[in-house]
C-alpha cells in the first residue's frame, strides 16, 4: 500500500499478482515517531460491505 500512495507499483517486478484499490488493502509497519516506536496498522475496508 505505501509503495502504491509513493506513485510506484505495488508490488515489486518480480511478484506475480494482480492489484485493488487502497481501501481495500492493508499493510502493517512500525514507524519512529519524535524519538518513540510507533506500530500503525490499516485494516482493510471492503466497499462491498457498505
Amino acid at each position: 500500500m505505501f509503495r502504491k500512495i509513493k506513485g510506484k507499483r505495488e508490488f515489486p517486478n518480480d511478484v506475480k499478482s494482480t492489484g485493488d484499490v487502497l481501501s481495500h488493502l492493508y499493510t502493517t509497519t512500525d514507524l519512529i515517531y519524535d524519538g518513540k516506536n510507533v506500530h500503525v496498522s490499516l485494516i482493510p475496508n471492503p466497499s462491498h460491505l457498505e
